[in-house]
């Protein structure tokens, strides 16, 4: 795990203004540590970039379903995001033939009126980013 680290607050208004402020993204991704223990603000960025935005949002959680489900999350997860993908990771599950999860107990739950188009399993991917000033971002999970 993880260890928990104090680090800059910044106010959910103020994240949300950034993200808006972002130039050609399509979407949020909301993930490590645990995104839902800061469930109220997370819950509050979720919805409101679905009222007020075309932004897709995707959220990794650890929780399963059931426990979303008795913490009370569940419901503006559930008709707010866009994907969710659920399950703790477990090492003995290991399935690098997964799209965007690594084990095979994590499960993706696209909404009903999701605006993503379904992940079919083919391997993973990873994309390779050089900028302008020659710094390399890497993005994905390679193994």
């Amino acid at each position: 795990m993880w260890p928990h680290r104090e680090n800059t607050f910044v106010h959910r208004e103020k994240l949300y203004q950034q993200i808006l402020s972002t130039p050609e993204i399509s979407g949020v991704t909301f993930l490590g540590g645990e995104p839902l223990e800061q469930a109220d603000n997370t819950l509050w960025l979720i919805k409101r970039i679905k009222e007020k935005t075309d932004l897709t949002s995707v959220v990794y959680t650890g929780f399963e379903q059931s426990e979303l489900e008795a913490k009370g999350y569940w419901p503006t997860l559930y008709e707010n995001s866009d994907l969710i993908i659920s399950g703790r990771y477990q090492q003995s599950l290991r399935n690098t033939y997964l799209r965007l999860r690594g084990s095979t107990n994590q499960k993706l739950i696209y909404p009903l009126d999701s605006r993503l188009m379904k992940e079919s399993d083919g391997g993973n991917e990873i994309e390779i980013v050089i900028d302008s000033l020659g710094s390399i971002t890497t993005l994905g999970y390679p193994d």
